[in-house]
């Protein structure tokens, strides 16, 4: 905790006969973080001899993977060979040119399943009409709409129509309440006078394209047609999933074998070569490096040399050897001199969530403090603060619980963990608040005052305690900060700008004590003038460090300090929502009957609506405040993440 692990910079140099068993055994142990390696002694290397093999193989195994049907319950581990066995296997399946025969005839069949309910759709309107459209169809001198209007209209229809054209045949039958399907047969050259009349009436038109019988006939047919495909879909889908089910589990262990084996086969490019000689850099945790170099050495037969590169900022210029002392060593230290280290922070699972949260604003650098450890305390207290109330507390954590349960969203996630550990801190401020659901304990229980289990402290009626207290803790809270600024500046051997932190601790002190001194008089004059002097004393090193700009960001320092009283602020609106707008207004009274069982869904509804609005606040201003106010005053960021060269298995056996 508080500090990342130390890493290290390694270079390991090979006979390229060792070059295949030294790749598998690093990503196998996923220790290593490569980086490109190279001096003036190596060329870079290009991917491993069999990765067109490889990748050919992957491609196809990835395709039938797709083809088959995703099959429910846990994967069972399996066993696979070397490189060359599982391509051997993959050559060997052919099931490929099965299976797209099946989706083909699957795809064909749904295409037609499509076409046949929309054609059925059309047939159960025309149903009611008792007419063959078949010579109509057939004919170049008659045309036919079909469609439904409003009933009430049929007869003014029916007479436009008439005088719309002489040869006209119609026929309407009702559907359904006020709605009729009309079928009006008449000359091609009437085609559009007939349409102005039926659009007039609300017509909506039937596409009678291929309807050329009667439609029952037709819709019968249909029918039957559909209810064949039907059959022949459950066929092929049955078909497909015994498929998948026998031959799935063995495809996704190949396509994996292979995925790792390309992983191998691609990382070269990382590395240098030459005639005889393969060579390899990246970071590795310190602690792990005798680890590492004993197997590689023991897979090798001790044939490896196996280097620390030492970084020119830590003021190395030369190799720390395992061995044998390697020629060109300081030159590649000051090549990688200003390279920073990949950051693996060492935190206990319990702070994971908090790490995850520092981790998505920035990850810390390699070299300064991890704020993880110190976030988990702030954090959950702050929050705690804001909500306050044993039932808000509870329901809060129960909302978290589910969120998390139902999404997996990282960032979502993340959240989660953190408001169901602050809803615990926000339970015990709860009962120190005696706010439960914004009543006090002894309300719910029904005791009078005098005989209540314990003395709370209310937050409205103890608004200047409450001010007070949030301004105290933001104080202490940004003094941490400094001190650890402090403490970031001291270790890099800024000597400097870690006098200029303390100078901020003596700046927030300094001040702190001559407002309450000359304020709020609750120290004498010799407590003031110490406090001046130390106030004073303390700009020369922050002039120093910081220049002029120093000194104008010292009123932002009172406004840094002052921002907390938002913990009080935003506990306190909800406490008046709750308390003198929802139980003053619409508790429910079991007594008033009727109105009881009204009132009831309502006060449940805004209860829990105004805990989600207040859980929600609580954790966006926790966050900004420890963000903001706090990280400020040390934290940089900028870290590179640590990323292993690291096999990573679902389907098969190491």
């Amino acid at each position: 905790m508080f500090k990342a692990a130390e890493m290290q910079r390694i270079r390991v140099t090979g006979l390229r006969a060792d070059l295949e068993p030294v790749i598998k055994a690093l990503h196998e142990m996923g220790e290593v973080d490569f980086r490109k390696a190279g001096n003036g002694y190596f060329e870079a290397d290009a991917p491993l001899e069999h990765f067109a093999e490889i990748s050919e193989q992957l491609v196809r195994m990835r395709g039938i993977e797709a083809m088959l049907t995703p099959q429910p319950g846990k994967t069972r581990k399996q066993k696979v060979g070397n490189w060359r066995a599982v391509v051997d296997e993959c050559k060997n399946i052919q099931v490929d040119a099965f299976l797209r025969g099946l989706i083909e005839q699957r795809d064909e069949t749904k295409r037609k399943k499509a076409e046949l309910n929309s054609r059925i759709a059309v047939l159960k309107q025309l149903a009611p009409l008792e007419i063959n459209l078949a010579a109509v169809q057939q004919s170049n001198l008659l045309s036919a709409l079909a469609g439904t209007l409003p009933t009430a209209k049929l007869k003014e229809v029916g007479k436009n129509l008439e005088k719309a054209t002489r040869n006209l045949e119609q026929e309407a039958v009702e559907v359904s309440k006020g709605r009729s399907v009309l079928l009006a047969v008449f000359e091609k050259p009437a085609e559009s006078a007939v349409k102005d009349v039926l659009v007039q009436a609300g017509f909506s038109e039937i596409p009678l394209q291929g309807i050329d019988g009667e439609p029952r006939e037709l819709l019968a047919t249909a029918q039957d047609a559909l209810q064949q495909l039907e059959f022949n879909s459950k066929r092929l889908e049955a078909e497909l999933e015994n498929v998948s089910k026998e031959s799935l589990p063995r495809i996704a262990t190949l396509r994996e074998a292979l995925e790792i084996e390309e992983q191998r086969c691609v990382i070269t490019r990382k590395f240098g070569r030459s005639a005889r000689l393969f060579a390899l850099e990246g970071w590795l945790v310190k602690a792990h490096e005798k680890r590492v170099e004993s197997e590689l050495s023991r897979i090798t037969h001790g044939t490896i040399m196996f280097e620390e590169v030492a970084r020119k900022a830590h003021g190395a210029g030369h190799d720390a050897g395992h061995g044998a002392a390697a020629h060109g060593a300081g030159a590649a230290a000051e090549q990688e001199a200003d390279e920073l280290p990949p950051t693996v922070l060492q935190n206990p699972a319990p702070l994971v969530p908090f790490e995850d949260l520092v981790k998505f604003l920035s990850i810390p650098s390699s070299d300064e403090l991890d704020p993880t450890p110190i976030f988990a305390v702030t954090f959950p207290i702050i929050y705690g603060m804001m909500l306050g109330d044993v039932g808000s507390g509870i329901v809060s954590f129960i909302i978290a619980w589910l969120l998390m349960r139902k999404f997996k969203h990282p960032l979502l996630q993340i959240g989660c963990k953190l408001w169901m550990i602050g809803a615990v801190t926000a339970i015990l401020f709860g009962i120190i608040y005696d706010e439960w659901f914004g009543f006090s304990h002894a309300h719910l229980l029904g005791l009078p005052a005098h005989e209540s289990l314990y003395q709370g402290m209310p937050r409205l009626e103890n608004t200047t305690l409450l001010l007070g207290l949030v301004i105290l803790v933001g104080a202490a809270h940004i003094m941490v900060g400094f001190i650890l600024g402090f403490i970031n500046a001291w270790r890099h051997g800024d000597k400097k700008h870690a006098a200029a932190k303390l100078g901020w601790i003596g700046v927030e002190l300094g001040g702190i004590l001559l407002v309450m001194t000359y304020l709020f008089n609750m120290f004498g004059a010799e407590i003031g003038l110490g406090a001046g002097v130390v106030f004073g004393l303390s700009i020369i090193p922050i002039l120093l460090a910081e220049g002029p700009l120093g000194l104008i960001e010292i009123p932002s320092l009172a406004g840094n300090i002052l921002s907390y009283a938002r913990v009080m602020a935003v506990g306190l609106a909800g406490v008046v929502l709750v308390q003198e707008i929802i139980n003053k207004m619409l508790v429910p009274d079991p007594a008033s009957g009727l109105m009881f069982f009204l009132l009831l869904p309502i006060f449940i509804v805004l209860q829990v609506l105004h805990i989600v609005i207040d859980m929600f606040e609580a954790l966006v201003q926790g966050s900004r405040l420890n963000m903001i106010e706090f990280f400020s005053k040390f934290y940089h960021g900028g870290g590179v993440p640590f990323e292993p060269f690291k096999v990573e298995r679902k389907y098969t056996e190491k």
